[in-house]
């Protein structure tokens, strides 16, 4: 008896030894696949904005192709990543305004899901953008059975988002394009303004940019339809 039981705390001690090694090979083996998702993600990133902003026509829908077969692999190997799934459901989100019919319908179908776990997982992260992006789906598909549109939500969503992060280009802009959706047009030009007010953000140098030109052409719009519907029919 004595024997086994010296063989049992051996055997115990062996394990716990083999239990503490493998911890300790393991954990730089995590972390060196987290720096390698933060890496992809952040080159992804830099490609959507190029796609979304640079390119147009055939161009830009394989470059939005070739990104989605990229984040589908990434959110594979990384399903539990928050910021893989709101990347995921933004260049989603992107393509779907480069397709019509079923192949739109099924691009928002998807960034909506994904766009839902960020927002129930952490829903501060990159701005609020998820509510942003949300709430801009939810005005913008059909109606059930066909899609998912809900104007209540879609208000509820671009205002959380930019009662938040009132700073926030995207807040700012995503909201005032509802605004004008809804005919609404002297709010959705505060909006726009508070948008171009946003600080520049390190590493967003094209997305930025990308906006405040969709801005600027928005508010140009919006002041002219502003004139037109002021002046006197003449004749």
């Amino acid at each position: 008896m004595p024997h086994f039981k010296g063989y049992t705390v051996a055997l115990c001690i062996a394990l716990i030894s083999a239990s503490y090694a493998h911890a300790h090979t393991e954990a730089p083996e995590q972390a060196a696949q987290a720096m390698h998702t933060l890496n992809t993600l952040s080159t992804l990133k830099q490609a959507w904005a190029s796609a979304k902003y640079q390119q147009q026509g055939i161009a830009q829908v394989a470059a939005l192709e070739h990104l989605l077969s990229e984040f589908d692999a990434l959110h594979d190997q990384a399903p539990e990543r928050v910021d893989v799934a709101l990347w995921y459901g933004i260049t989603l989100s992107t393509y779907a305004t480069t397709q019509s019919g079923v192949s739109a319908l099924k691009a928002v179908t998807h960034a909506k899901r994904l766009l839902e776990f960020v927002v129930e997982q952490e829903p501060m992260i990159e701005d609020g953008l998820a509510y942003s992006i949300l709430g801009s789906l939810y005005y913008r598909v059909p109606k059930w059975p066909i899609g998912f549109k809900n104007e209540a939500k879609a208000a509820a969503f671009l205002k959380e988002a930019t009662a938040k992060f009132p700073d926030s280009i995207d807040a700012n802009f995503l909201y005032a394009e509802y605004l004008k959706n809804e005919k609404d047009y002297t709010r959705a030009e505060h909006y726009y303004l508070q948008g171009l007010k946003s600080n520049k953000r390190p590493g967003f140098e094209v997305a930025d940019e990308g906006r405040r030109q969709e801005i600027s052409h928005a508010l140009a719009e919006l002041r002219q339809h502003s004139r037109l519907t002021r002046e006197p029919v003449k004749g």
